[in-house]
């Protein structure tokens, strides 16, 4: 069988017995595993979880988990999907463990869901920046094209507030434009353009360098 299976007696946490496809999914010899205890080798970084899961069977009869988290022996950890039920009647105390191992499904999946993430995250910067490039084309004045940027870029899932400063003879940073969600802010914070800890953030080392700064 392509599934490893175990059969386990949960009263006294044992392996009572293992297919071959079961030693090679978690790594252990079929001697070993059964002197291993599942909820404490197998099981060991979440035995809630499979507890939690022999209570299901038993009260079900049979049970699925989509996703549990197993140990093997060199100490790695896998994923695994497990089903499992009741052995029979007259051995009520004993489970039957299908378990295939989807470790790296799961990490394809969550491979997917990142790459999907990142590119919702582009699509949103990329309206963020057309929908600024049409306040640039409309705009009639500068003050009024600065006020609409920030405005724009607070308006956006990607940023809390926008502000366009000026840098004065005093090496000071002064505010020109800003949302109103960053006029607190604002308010408080000092931003100068020279070795001072106000002059080692973003906006200071942007002007130092003329660069982008994150």
């Amino acid at each position: 069988m392509n599934d490893g299976i175990l059969i386990l007696n949960p009263e006294t946490d044992e392996i009572v017995d293992s297919n071959p496809r079961a030693t090679a999914i978690l790594g252990y010899s079929r001697s070993e595993l059964r002197a291993t205890s599942p909820c404490e080798d197998l099981h060991a970084g979440d035995p809630s979880a499979f507890r939690e899961f022999i209570d299901r069977v038993y009260e079900e009869g049979r049970a699925q988990i989509p996703e549990l988290s197993c140990i093997r022996k060199d100490g790695t950890t896998i994923t695994v999907e497990v089903s499992a039920s009741v052995l029979d009647e007259g051995r009520a105390s004993q489970i039957v463990f299908s378990i295939r191992d989807i470790t790296e499904r799961r990490a394809h999946e969550r491979l997917v869901e990142e790459q999907r993430s990142e590119l919702a995250e582009l699509n949103r910067i990329t309206r963020t920046l057309y929908e600024t490039a049409q306040a640039v084309v409309q705009a009639t004045d500068r003050e009024g094209l600065e006020a609409e940027i920030c405005r724009r870029l607070a308006a956006s899932d990607d940023y809390r507030f926008a502000w366009i400063g000026v840098q004065e003879d005093d090496d000071s940073v002064v505010p020109r434009a800003y949302c109103d969600e960053g006029k607190s802010y604002l308010e408080r914070v000092r931003v100068t353009v020279d070795q001072t800890p106000t002059g080692r953030g973003p906006t200071g080392r942007a002007l130092k360098t003329d660069s982008v700064v994150t």
